[in-house]
């Protein structure tokens, strides 16, 4: 069996130096790949309206290794000037002369993408693509992002009948809540979704949750058969020397993920204002949120950018390594997610991985993927919230006797994923 790997997502973002989350799900597949027994019958896929070019394992390694080393060499370099103002600034007492709370933002522009990666890997691949479409060989078309699934003249060579394509599908938050999302973000997560339906032999999903919102989204039509394959939680890190002595002077708490409308982080920061008046200034804990700033979050901006009531405990971070985030993780008095939905969360399932007491939103994506290994609170519930803050503070919290999720590493998951497929198609 030939496997066609779709990899332009690595191809267009191969210039940033920190990969997103759905970065990583592709990278995992491209790693498995190119170091399995595989690799000689395994096609790496450039895809673009102008065209498509399938590369070979030997020629892809050399541009993917590239990739890996950019990103080794910015996690071997020294601690970036951000975490160390972080650092510095959780180790002294809270100030008290703040106008607004400190703002650690000179890593949010991000690279601009690739288009020449993509456009140089269909050139060098073009005319074997053409051959595979045409020689009838059973393939199998594997794409584990949503890129370019809104724009179907990407996909119409799927409909040679010797090629059996396969997605991974990660979430329909832009469909079942479209309040949280850029405009018109709907209308195109729509057409990716009927662009997968259109030409699926299977799905692939995240989670159990997913699978039923995706069940919600076809009604009464057929859905391809779908298989649960989860998000891998095994972590890699290095210590850091810039942690190695570091102390906060009062317990701090983190929130990692795009800061945008349905992370609930306007709620976080309404219970940080009662925090702040029970415990007083000097005794209240800090809250650390991590990542950088996404859409319809106008309310948490404003607060982020003016408010005096949050100046001294609220710290805001993005351009964190991934080193650096979880050596912050393991010095955490504990995480706090919120959100109203999520397709999986894989920032709570990675601290609970690290021993970090977490709460979550009792919402069904957190109930599957952290089990007992998280406390749950109602999205809108502020007394709970901070009764369970004040409880990992003092020891007592149901959060520290968790258990943390069983490990959970990539090449697990690409295994699930290729048995997965290999029961689908045997099913014919």
């Amino acid at each position: 069996m030939r496997i066609l790997l779709d990899v332009t997502r690595t191809l267009v973002h191969s210039k940033k130096s920190t990969p997103t989350g759905i970065d990583r799900v592709e990278h995992a597949y491209i790693r498995y790949f190119l170091s399995s027994p595989l690799a000689e019958n395994v096609f790496f896929l450039a895809n673009s309206a102008l065209g498509r070019g399938a590369l070979t394992a030997k020629e892809f390694y050399p541009f993917f290794r590239k990739i890996e080393d950019n990103h080794e060499r910015d996690a071997q370099s020294e601690t970036g000037e951000n975490c160390l103002k972080l650092l510095s600034t959780l180790a002294a007492p809270p100030s008290v002369d703040r106008l607004s709370p400190l703002s650690l933002r000179s890593g949010d522009k991000a690279a601009a993408d690739s288009i020449w990666s993509v456009a140089n890997a269909v050139i060098r691949g073009r005319k074997r693509f053409q051959a595979m479409v045409r020689d009838g060989i059973p393939t199998t078309y594997f794409h584990v992002s949503h890129l370019q699934l809104d724009d179907p003249r990407c996909f119409r060579w799927l409909e040679a009948p010797h090629i059996e394509p396969f997605f991974f599908v990660h979430d329909l938050i832009p469909i079942e809540f479209p309040e949280f999302c850029s405009p018109r973000a709907a209308e195109r997560h729509g057409r990716r979704m009927e662009t997968i339906l259109r030409h699926a032999r299977g799905i692939l999903v995240n989670s159990h949750f997913t699978e039923a919102s995706l069940q919600r989204y076809v009604k009464q039509r057929n859905l391809p058969e779908c298989r649960v394959v989860p998000l891998a939680n095994k972590i890699q890190t290095r210590d850091i020397p810039a942690f190695a002595d570091f102390r906060a002077d009062v317990p701090f708490f983190i929130h990692v993920g795009t800061i945008e409308g349905r992370k609930n982080i306007s709620h976080i920061l309404t219970v940080w204002r009662a925090l702040i008046e029970r415990l007083g200034p000097l005794k209240a804990p800090r809250l650390v949120i991590v990542g950088r700033r996404g859409w319809e979050c106008e309310t948490v901006v404003s607060a982020l950018d003016r408010s005096r009531d949050l100046a001294n405990h609220v710290i805001e971070v993005s351009g964190l390594r991934d080193g650096e985030l979880y050596g912050l993780m393991r010095k955490a008095a504990g995480l706090i997610t919120v959100s109203i939905t999520e397709g999986f969360g894989l920032p709570p399932v990675e601290a609970a991985r690290l021993g970090l007491p977490v709460i979550a939103s009792d919402i069904p994506a957190h109930r599957e993927v952290l089990s007992d290994a998280a406390t749950f609170v109602g999205i809108h519930d502020g007394e709970g919230l901070l009764r369970e803050i004040l409880s990992i503070m003092s020891g007592e919290g149901r959060a520290n006797g968790a258990s943390p999720p069983l490990e959970f590493s990539w090449d697990m998951h690409v295994d699930l994923a290729l048995r997965s497929i290999d029961e689908i198609t045997n099913r014919s």
